[in-house]
Parts: structure tokens; C-alpha cells; sequence
């Protein structure tokens, strides 16, 4: 398999002004823009620009994977829909960053397998040997991003699942507590689906961690587990 790269951003809360456009086309002669969206695979050479300014100065959501394992994830909301205090309560190691810039808070959330399976690299995008189909692979951040309005109504079940890429990659130390536990988190919607099989956060992971502590009352009692009374709930020693 030769190298590959796709990066792709979106504009989802305001189109880009011709002005702005053109200065994203200063970075790159190939990538496909329009007012909304950009896309640009590279099976040599790389983008030249930044991925984390273009976010800063334009961009409300980015996607990026690599055929050696490497995928990412930029997510940016106004301040004032998302508090930076409230990200990093779930964005808490290498995995899953959280940072203010200006007027936003973003989240950046990665999933390095280098040194892992890839087999699904050809069931999530379609590599056929010679070249890519590109239309599965443009799919995966208009799905995703769908996410950002409900994280701004309140939504916590994304930042949950950073939370969970940072358990599942080993960020986090045993006795670390979960941070809040939102409801609903055992049925997904299909753009939080997307972003769990685009992150490799396991089904297992999540339904362990959908699943509440038992309790020796008759009512539930809500109580933050530990990062090892989450693995423990795992069925097998892997997060899948």
C-alpha cells in the first residue's frame, strides 16, 4: 500500500468570505474549496500549511488520517457554548487536548495505531490497492460534526467519549475518577458512532461504561467510577 494522507475541514456556523478562501489557496494549489468545506488528499509530498491555525482563523472542524494508522479530529465551539473549563474536565491526557483560542474553545482527539492493526483501514475508506474511492472517506466529518450542536444544548456524550479514547490508550492512571457520566450514552447517534469507529473507542468500552455500578438499594445511586472499575467491567482484557 503507498502513502496516504486525507485532510478536510469544515466551516459549519459561517461560510468563508472570497477573501478568506483565497488565502487558504495560497497554501495549497490542489486542495477542493469551496465557501464551506476543504478537501485535499496526498499520496506524495504533504499540505504545507497548519492545521491547528486554519482551525483558529476559519475552520469549526477538521479530519485527518494517515494509511500507517494515524487519525485526528479538531472540534471548535464559541466560548460561550462550550466553556473551556467544562472540555478539560473530559479532555485530560494526550488523547483528547482542549485549548481557548480567542473567542473558541477547540478539542483535538487522536488515535495513533502505528504500531497496531489497520484492518480496517479498507473497510472505513475503501482502499481498494490502486486508489481511493473518495466519497466514503468524505463522509466521515459531515457526520461528525453534526455532534457540535448538540455538545452546545448541553450534550456532554462526546466529551464523554474523549474520555473514553483517553482511558482506551492509556493516558489515564487507574484511580483517575470519570467525569461526569451524561445519559444516553448506550444509544448513540449515528454521528458519535461515527466518531467512536473513527477513534477506535470500542463498543465494549462504551457499553461497560453506559452501564452503571450495581447497587445494593433498590434506587440508584449515581457514583463516578475509576478508571480500573471500568476495565474490570470490560468482558475481555481489550477495549473493543
Amino acid at each position: 500500500m503507498s502513502e496516504y494522507q486525507h485532510y478536510q475541514f469544515l466551516a459549519a456556523d459561517k461560510p468563508l468570505t472570497d477573501e478568506q478562501v483565497a488565502s487558504i489557496r495560497e497554501l495549497t494549489t490542489r486542495a477542493t474549496l469551496t465557501r464551506t468545506t476543504f478537501v485535499n488528499s496526498y499520496q506524495w509530498g504533504d499540505f504545507k500549511g497548519s492545521c491547528d491555525q486554519l482551525m483558529e482563523r476559519y475552520y469549526d472542524a477538521h479530519l485527518y488520517f494517515a494509511n500507517w494508522g494515524y487519525r485526528k479530529v479538531i472540534l471548535r465551539w464559541p466560548a460561550h457554548q462550550l466553556p473551556l473549563h467544562v472540555a478539560e474536565r473530559y479532555c485530560t491526557g494526550p488523547s483528547a487536548n482542549a485549548r481557548q483560542h480567542g473567542g473558541h474553545v477547540l478539542i483535538t482527539l487522536v488515535s495513533d495505531d502505528e504500531n497496531g492493526e489497520l484492518d480496517d483501514f479498507n473497510e472505513l475508506f475503501d482502499f481498494d490497492g490502486y486508489g481511493y474511492d473518495s466519497d466514503p472517506e468524505e463522509e466521515w466529518l459531515p457526520s461528525i460534526a453534526q455532534a457540535r450542536s448538540s455538545v452546545a444544548a448541553g450534550d456532554m456524550r462526546l466529551l464523554y467519549l474523549a474520555w473514553l479514547l483517553c482511558l482506551s490508550n492509556g493516558d489515564l492512571h487507574d484511580d483517575d475518577i470519570e467525569p461526569p457520566l451524561p445519559s444516553g450514552l448506550a444509544a448513540l447517534p449515528d454521528s458519535l458512532t461515527d466518531l467512536a469507529a473513527f477513534l477506535r473507542i470500542g463498543p465494549n468500552l462504551i457499553n461497560a461504561a453506559a452501564t452503571p455500578l450495581p447497587h445494593a438499594g433498590a434506587a440508584p445511586v449515581e457514583t463516578s467510577r475509576t478508571v480500573a472499575q471500568l476495565r474490570a467491567a470490560l468482558p475481555t482484557s481489550t477495549n473493543e
